[in-house]
């Protein structure tokens, strides 16, 4: 069994390793703690249910999962579908979702289906992952422009539209904090990639907002006070009817904690020479998606980010994972006070730096120069399927146009043949359908999959 060999490897647990999974721990919960609140934020929920989320489901992950270095918690991927989740039904409805989603998940678990997450096609993940990032961007306008009380809609234009017409009401002084905390987190970035840049973005901006009591919205003015403890368990109101109009919803929910997850599972192993459990790290997601809604938290993914920083740090095993989740419990116990006084415009400049790196038009850009020209559709279809339409019928059209491109290549000629020509003292290499005889040397291409039965 899986677990048998987990106990026994910390057997050979020493002090040196529990030093230095404490020390990556610390690090990855700062980077965790502005990221946390930011990404609940987004959807339009208070920064503290962000915090449970990496509390809860981070321990409970870090614990059952099949991973030593994934680190769990609230992700950028969840913010489009949480976001219309929020808008169409409200946030009650939005847990009983990551619910439905944990039992998917627990079901993939049970049934080995991680395995599968391999045959989704770069493109697609490449198109919906520059998706989010528009439209967390477009979450953050708001604040980047100090505006408030703006309508929320259920599509991108609409919300865009929203912000436009209030701009003139900006205020000068929100945009010069989402300019200055950005500035901050890209040069702490170039002298050390180390140090916690965006909590340190983050408490440089509330230091000058505070000490020249300047008049921008804090976390405290839209939310409230952050509590200083957990909630209580609530079970969400569970009905039949419920459960079937959430579950295309539930489905998309899990799809992406899957691939997340095992992405990021995938990064570290890469990194650290180690090999995950795809069956046990879905089984910790799965458990983690069921149990944090109990708390009110939002859904969890593996994060790469964060799970590369706690690489890279250090750690040594999954105990890593979970002092990262014990350390924003304590966190959020001893520095709600300093939490409450974070400027919205500072979470905006985190969110947007991160939304700008989820776009990679470098890597567009070659798919399109070195690729097939399906590969760059299939990118641009699920990208502005994601960002116009909805993420679930961004990721269903672009896995449809997937299998089309690859029936279509199946049924094209699976065999060409090439033959050498010497023309003027220069030797070419010629595709030719005709038989044609040369003495010297044969190629072939097969470009079909090969199976040796």
């Amino acid at each position: 069994m899986y677990y048998t060999e987990v106990i026994a490897r910390f057997k050979k647990y020493t002090t040196k390793d529990l030093r230095a999974d404490i020390f990556s721990g610390l690090i990855v919960s700062l980077v965790s703690l502005p990221l946390a609140m930011s990404f609940s934020i987004s959807v339009g929920l208070p920064p503290e249910l962000g915090l449970y989320s990496a509390i809860i489901g981070g321990f409970i992950a870090a614990f059952f999962g099949g991973s030593q270095s994934n680190i769990v918690g609230p992700t950028g991927a969840f913010v489009a579908v949480l976001g219309a989740i929020m808008i169409q039904s409200g946030y009650q409805d939005l847990l009983v979702a990551g619910m439905i989603a944990g039992v998917i998940l627990l079901l993939a678990s049970i049934f080995r289906l991680g395995r599968f997450v391999q045959f989704v096609p770069y493109p697609v993940i490449l198109g919906f992952t520059a998706g989010i990032g528009i439209i967390i961007l477009n979450t953050q306008l708001g604040s980047l422009f100090g505006l408030q009380d703006l309508a929320k809609h259920a599509h991108f234009h609409q919300n865009f539209l929203e912000v436009i017409k209030n701009l003139g009401n900006y205020k000068i002084a929100a945009i010069g904090m989402t300019l200055l905390t950005m500035a901050v987190i890209e040069g702490v970035s170039k002298f050390s990639k180390k140090l916690p840049a965006p909590l340190i973005g983050i408490i440089v901006a509330t230091i000058i907002v505070y000490f020249f009591n300047i008049n921008i919205q804090t976390i405290q003015d839209a939310f409230g006070a952050i509590p200083k403890s957990l909630p209580s368990i609530q079970f969400p109101v569970i009905t039949f009817e419920k459960i079937i109009t959430l579950l295309p919803l539930a489905f998309t929910i899990a799809a992406l904690a899957a691939i997340e997850t095992l992405l990021s599972a995938l990064a570290a192993d890469s990194m650290r020479n180690t090999r995950h459990n795809s069956r046990f790290e879905l089984f910790g997601i799965s458990l983690a998606n069921l149990i944090a809604p109990l708390f009110g938290a939002i859904p969890v993914s593996g994060a790469i980010a964060r799970t590369t920083l706690n690489a890279t740090s250090g750690s040594k095993t999954r105990i890593a994972a979970i002092f990262n989740a014990a350390f924003l419990f304590v966190m959020m116990m001893l520095l709600a006070p300093f939490v409450n006084l974070i400027p919205l415009s500072a979470l905006a400049g985190v969110l947007i730096l991160l939304s700008i790196k989820m776009v990679d038009v470098e890597v567009a850009y070659q798919l399109l120069r070195d690729h097939d020209w399906t590969d760059f559709l299939l990118l641009m279809s699920t990208f502005l399927l994601t960002v116009f339409v909805s993420l679930t019928v961004g990721i269903a059209v672009g896995m449809g146009i997937a299998s089309l491109v690859f029936m279509k290549k199946m049924s094209d000629a699976a065999v060409s043949r090439t033959v050498v020509e010497q023309k003027n003292g220069e030797t070419k290499f010629i595709s030719t359908n005709e038989k044609i005889s040369c003495p010297h040397i044969g190629i072939y291409t097969i470009d079909v999959p090969l199976f040796f039965g």
